[in-house]
């Protein structure tokens, strides 16, 4: 997965964390993908499978909740 389509990934995700009514499923998510290569914005290539997509999804999730946990037990221990 290339650094440009990580990064609109991330950004769907952060959208639908921001914003529950926004919330993108891998296919959603795959469906944007396309549209920009269409426009000649990524290689068409370069958009993963939808399984892809749902494996990056399950993962940065994890590492959001893992993230957000360590940010309150920091918090407490002040």
């Amino acid at each position: 997965m290339t650094n440009q389509v990580r990064a609109l990934l991330e950004g769907y995700f952060v959208a639908g964390n921001a914003d529950k009514s926004n919330r993108y499923t891998a296919q959603d998510m795959q469906c944007e993908l396309k549209k920009y290569a269409q426009e000649g914005k990524i290689d068409k290539n370069d958009v993963p499978k939808v399984i892809t997509i749902q494996n990056w999804i399950s993962k940065t999730t994890k590492e959001h909740r893992e993230e957000a946990a360590t940010r309150v037990l920091n918090y407490n221990n002040l």
